[in-house]
């Protein structure tokens, strides 16, 4: 009994001890389930063995049983379970990282040595793993014979997509700034080359998002065929790189910074790959353009308001070809419409207005004049209650002798006036003066004080004037301007213009005032020896108040022998017709036309004068009236004064601006000094005289037998008695009085013939002062040569 328990206990321990050696030996075998290659692996197609790149180092994950941080890796090229007792192709490898938990472990594996295509299987601890497909590596090499491409015609392809890239990232900028409404603008307005870009660009810019989706993607793609090109070239971090600066620098960096300056010509110059690409990408681009459109709306492009139009100019006025004056003149354009009425107007206390009673005589009208304003408001009793408005026209045809009323004159015009509020907008006065019913307008405000009724303020005047100011953004200076260091302007007359005052008040006078001031106009600024660098206005004033006009009746001129001119006769006279017409008959062929008013005629005697020379000019033409005329006549000598008394005044102008650098010219041996006006009388009566003597001594002719009946024209308001013309030719001979013939012996003794004056004896003189010539001859003097020219061309 004991033996058999004795032999039951052996088996028994036989059996743990067999069972130990079973799970330490058999049991925790490691045992793989399956693995994954993490690195340089590919699947082959034909077995379904997964293929590892040989030469590389390569992570395998194996999971499975009983693997440990000491489980040892063999690779072996044998399909047996002897396989691990042969040669190996790898050393003994242990796990890079381990779980057990997980029951994985990574191995870092590297192959060297075997031959492509070459099958290895697994060994764990010295067990080989089996033989299945999912169990097993196949080892290949990467030639160059395996790339994509050639390695010269991948750097070309490189090269080409870069450009493509640069392209497609420059249009992406360039074009999609260039906004439809911009290249209508540059259509309408750029140079010729610029025109036909724009045109060009906007076939394909007016579909804004089908042309954005296009670009967009056909850059998508270059780049990322890129990146495969280069990962083909060049593995790992190093592929990364190489694209990224290659994309970034050539592709993004230098195209957009280049097209946003020439955008429009590196457009248009790639117009045609637009349309390619814009082909190819229509299945995807233009169903996603339609949704864009759908979702934005339609695409306006850039609209500025006004001010900041207005501050485009100024920022950009360093850049574009606008002067400033037509910035300004932009910007008064662009805000005069938020300017009102009374940013503009002139203030109440500095308008020039009129009391309705005021009496229209000599020394109002010249206040009137000397204002220098064209409208005027008349005011009853206070300046806030204006009843109507004064044109200076008006005044054409009042006689400053009557003493008109301004009351009869405002209800005889009954001009109407305007008032507008203060807070008016510019562009609404605008309008309304643009009608031309209204030039000027009241400026006026509602006031309403407490438990009081409200009442209208007037403020000030805005005038047409003063809008046109704002817009033009300076003011507009006229010859009656006179500014100050305030804000407002006034009107006055300056230096430079002539003083009506000066003709109303002559009393030798013996025009119109307003045929003296269109004579002083004319000669003053159309006949260069009358200009004021020749003769001076005040000279040139006192020379038109002397009796230097005639008249010629009609009849006298129908009778057909009276001449101004004859061709080849010595004249030292100056003409200037006012009224009527002359015949002008010029050279040999006897060429003829008619002189009108402001022809002038006898210019180079005038040019003798101030030349130093003497005056022996003969015309080659001839000069007759037509139909009644009023000329004026100055001759030689009363130019020589004129020039005389200019020279004088400016020598008094220049002393006094001097200080006193030397005592003024005097007369009586320097102990008065003598006036500007008492000089030129002084010269005006030895022109007088000499003219006298001349006249004495030459009976007046004109070759042949002559009638000369030209008179004196009738004063204006100038009541003097005209002398009898017999009486003083009977004074100057000191003969009794006697007719003069009509008809003159022609000389017979070879003398000079006599200086030609274009009037007979009979004509009628008029004396002009008491201090002048009391023996002032009979004649008429008249010069003509027509604008300085010999052929007596008109000026």
């Amino acid at each position: 009994m004991a033996g058999g328990r004795s032999g039951y206990y052996k088996h028994v321990g036989l059996a743990v001890v067999l069972l130990l050696f079973f799970h330490e030996g058999v049991l925790c075998q490691p045992r793989l389930v399956t693995f994954r290659p993490t690195t340089h692996f590919t699947v082959a197609s034909s077995d379904g063995i997964i293929a590892i790149q040989g030469g590389k180092s390569i992570n395998l994950t194996l999971f499975g049983d009983n693997i440990t941080n000491k489980t040892v890796l063999h690779l072996s090229p044998w399909q047996n379970d002897t396989a691990c007792n042969r040669s190996l192709v790898a050393e003994t490898i242990i796990p890079l990282t381990w779980s057990p938990a997980d029951k994985y472990a990574e191995f870092s594996v590297s192959v060297d040595g075997v031959s492509s295509g070459t099958t290895l299987y697994f060994c764990l601890d010295g067990v080989h793993q089996g033989n299945a497909t999912w169990k097993s590596l196949r080892v290949t090499y990467t030639s160059a014979s395996s790339s994509l491409l050639p390695l010269p015609l991948q750097i070309i392809l490189l090269l080409v997509l870069l450009c493509f890239s640069a392209l497609f990232s420059g249009l992406n900028l360039g074009l999609m700034s260039l906004d439809p409404t911009t290249l209508k603008i540059i259509m309408k307005s750029g140079t010729r080359r610029q025109k036909l870009c724009a045109r060009l660009i906007y076939r394909v810019r007016k579909y804004g998002n089908y042309l954005l989706c296009t670009i967009l993607f056909g850059n998508v793609a270059v780049n990322s065929t890129i990146t495969i090109l280069l990962d083909d070239i060049v593995t790992g971090a190093v592929a990364v790189a190489v694209a990224t600066l290659c994309i970034v620098i050539f592709g993004e960096i230098m195209p957009q910074a280049v097209c946003s300056r020439h955008g429009l010509l590196i457009g248009a110059a790639t117009i045609w790959i637009t349309y390619a690409f814009m082909f190819i990408t229509f299945p995807v681009a233009f169903p996603l353009s339609l949704v864009l459109n759908f979702m934005l709306g339609k695409e306006v492009g850039a609209v500025y308001k006004r001010d900041q139009l207005l501050e485009l100019l100024h920022v950009t006025q360093e850049h574009h070809d606008i002067a400033k004056d037509e910035v300004e003149l932009i910007s008064g354009v662009l805000g005069f419409k938020k300017k009102k009425a009374e940013d503009v107007m002139t203030k109440l206390e500095n308008a020039y207005c009129l009391d309705i009673d005021t009496v229209l005589d000599f020394n109002k009208m010249r206040e009137i004049y000397n204002s220098g304003y064209s409208r005027i408001p008349v005011y009853e009793g206070t300046s806030q209650n204006m009843v109507g408005l004064l044109y200076a026209r008006d005044l054409a045809f009042i006689d400053a002798d009557e003493a008109t009323p301004l009351k009869n004159v405002l209800q005889f015009y009954n001009h109407t006036l305007h008032f507008v509020y203060s807070d008016a907008p510019l562009d609404e006065l605008l309008h309304v003066f643009s009608e031309g019913t209204h030039h000027l307008s009241i400026v006026q405000r509602v006031v309403s004080p407490p438990s009081q009724d409200p009442y209208y303020e007037i403020l000030g005047l805005v005038t047409l004037e003063d809008v046109l100011e704002e817009i033009l953004q300076r003011e507009i200076k006229d010859e009656t301007d006179q500014f100050g260091f305030g804000a407002t302007t006034a009107k006055s007359h300056t230096q430079k213009q002539a003083d009506m005052g000066d003709f109303l008040r002559s009393d030798i006078s013996i025009l119109s005032s307003q045929q003296k001031l269109a004579a002083l106009q004319f000669l003053s600024e159309s006949v260069e020896a009358f200009s004021e660098k020749r003769i001076s206005k005040n000279v040139l004033k006192k020379l038109l108040q002397k009796d230097i006009a005639r008249e010629i009746t009609q009849r006298d001129a129908e009778s057909g022998d009276l001449y101004l001119y004859k061709s080849g006769v010595v004249a030292n006279y100056f003409v200037l017709i006012l009224e009527g017409c002359v015949e002008v008959t010029i050279g040999r062929e006897g060429m003829s036309f008619e002189g009108r008013a402001f022809s002038c005629y006898g210019h180079q005697v005038l040019v003798d004068a101030y030349g130093g020379t003497g005056s022996q000019y003969q015309p080659d033409f001839t000069v007759r009236p037509l139909t009644s005329c009023v000329v004026l006549i100055v001759t030689y000598n009363q130019y020589v004064a004129a020039l005389k008394a200019t020279s004088f005044e400016q020598e008094r102008r220049g002393s006094a601006r001097g200080g006193g650098g030397g005592p003024p010219p005097a007369s009586n041996g320097g102990a008065t000094p003598i006036s500007a006006p008492d000089h030129f009388l002084s010269e005006w009566q030895k022109a007088v005289s000499e003219d006298h003597n001349t006249e004495r001594s030459k009976l007046a002719t004109i070759i042949g037998v002559l009638h000369q009946k030209i008179k004196a024209p009738r004063r204006f308001k100038h009541k003097s008695k005209v002398p009898d013309k017999q009486k003083l030719l009977a004074r100057e001979e000191g003969e009794e009085e006697k007719p003069v013939a009509k008809h003159l012996e022609p000389d017979t003794t070879g003398a000079t013939p006599a200086v030609p004056t274009p009037f007979a004896a009979e004509t009628a003189v008029v004396v002009m002062s008491e201090e002048e010539d009391k023996d002032f001859p009979v004649w008429f003097k008249s010069s003509g040569h027509p604008s300085q020219s010999e052929d007596a061309s008109l000026t």
